[in-house]
């Protein structure tokens, strides 16, 4: 990594899920970066007495395993996963200029911090680019690519950002989304089909889900900002299936998944406008498909429920 690209800070966040984390941690120490960044490990609290072992066992795991710098905080009470997160990358960032942010159930490749560092590096004075990510679908035309690429929307599987754009989101993160009703917002929103993004911020807008990742992307997409995504993953989501938003029946953790690769380090490109050739491979894509269907279905799942607790 070029000497000028600083260590931006790590912030882990994780619940009840020891065999996740302990995984994670193992695949950062492969990261030569790991030593020279600041890391932060966020335990949330139980949600009721039957979590307090795997919590504990949790906070054990992030002890013994992560590196002896690391900053461990372990909630007395439950944040869940929307204040976890909003909560400890708005702290961060009133101290660092930018932040990596990874949850417990994630599985990284080497070069992720050095991608990631030397794109907060890269971009960072440019505020058109809103987010960085290291996953990719599982898109083999587009893997073929060494270059890295800027779509319309972001990533929560393993992203980072800078001070000024999370500012942005915080100030604002409480506006309506009266565009809802338009059709036109809703094909724009939904990045052309890749996924139905407008009816998950429908859902939160009615207290259906507690999302921040939606809400962080509504902002992003208010100010016509881009994510920065490489063209094969950086990142592995081992936690398909469970999870706070996740489901047991979920047939996307049926797909097979390219192996992340050891050695692959993406360029960075130098044109910072939307790849809508990468949109189109991504939005006809089997994993997105899949994707897409799984989210129609959990958002038909949670109207129905809802539909039914407030029938008389």
């Amino acid at each position: 990594m070029n000497n000028s690209v600083q260590s931006a800070p790590i912030l882990i966040f994780a619940y009840n899920r020891p065999d996740k984390l302990e995984g994670l941690l193992r695949s950062l120490a492969a990261c030569p970066e790991l030593e020279s960044s600041e890391i932060s490990i966020y335990v949330d609290g139980p949600r009721d007495d039957s979590q307090l072992e795997r919590v504990a066992v949790v906070k054990g795991v992030a002890e013994s395993m992560a590196p002896g710098h690391a900053r461990i905080f372990t909630r007395t009470e439950n944040f869940g996963l929307k204040r976890s997160i909003v909560t400890g990358v708005t702290d961060a960032l009133e101290r660092y200029e930018s932040v990596i942010v990874l949850e417990d159930d994630l599985v990284v490749s080497p070069q992720l911090l050095t991608y990631f560092n030397s794109a907060l590096t890269a971009y960072a004075d440019n505020d058109r680019v809103s987010s960085l990510t290291g996953y990719m679908f599982n898109v083999p035309t587009l893997a073929k690519r060494d270059t890295s690429f800027f779509l319309p929307f972001p990533n929560p599987w393993g992203w980072a950002t800078w001070r000024s754009r999370w500012n942005s989101f915080i100030a604002n993160k409480d506006q309506n989304a009266v565009e809802l009703k338009s059709c036109q917002f809703r094909q724009s929103f939904n990045a052309y089909g890749v996924r139905d993004f407008a009816s998950i911020l429908e859902l939160d807008r009615a207290g259906l889900v507690n999302s921040w990742f939606i809400n962080w992307y509504f902002s992003i997409f208010k100010q016509s900002g881009l994510t920065l995504w490489p063209p094969q993953p950086l990142v592995e989501n081992q936690g398909v299936g469970g999870g706070t938003h996740a489901s047991s029946f979920n047939l996307h953790r049926f797909l097979p998944r390219p192996l992340l690769s050891e050695e692959f380090l993406p360029k960075l490109p130098d044109l910072v406008s939307i790849d809508y050739a990468a949109l189109d491979l991504i939005a006809n894509s089997t994993d997105v498909k899949i994707q897409k269907l799984v989210s129609q279905v959990g958002g038909l799942r949670r109207r129905i429920a809802a539909h039914l607790r407030d029938a008389p």
